[in-house]
């Protein structure tokens, strides 16, 4: 009983370590080319993770969804919930999550 706190505070030592190596990660390369507009930062955040070489068939992809999805804007949590596409989905998903954990399937 008396390393309860110990193994409680465990859990602390992953969001710490996520917590101090987070910044060094480059933004995701769709992110910065569609959502912010910096082609510059999309190619730098490309060849920080994928390593130097040609990705531009990779980075037209990018350009070609940007253009697909011109004039939508992002869809919040409250748009997806009303939603009617995927609102059975939504459910069939919810549903499956709480049954998992309230069967108890995590813990083991």
């Amino acid at each position: 009983e008396a390393l309860w706190p110990i193994l409680l505070a465990a859990n602390a030592v992953p969001a710490l370590v996520q917590l101090l190596t987070l910044p060094f990660f480059p933004d995701s390369p769709r992110y910065l080319l569609i959502d912010r507009k910096d082609k510059e930062g999309c190619i730098k955040a490309v060849k920080q993770l994928w390593g130097d070489g040609d990705h531009m068939a990779e980075i037209d992809d990018m350009m070609s969804e940007q253009k697909a999805i011109r004039g939508e804007k992002a869809k919040g949590v409250w748009d997806l919930l009303r939603d009617r596409a995927v609102r059975w989905q939504l459910i069939t998903l919810f549903l499956v999550i709480s049954c998992m954990q309230l069967i108890g399937t995590n813990v083991v």
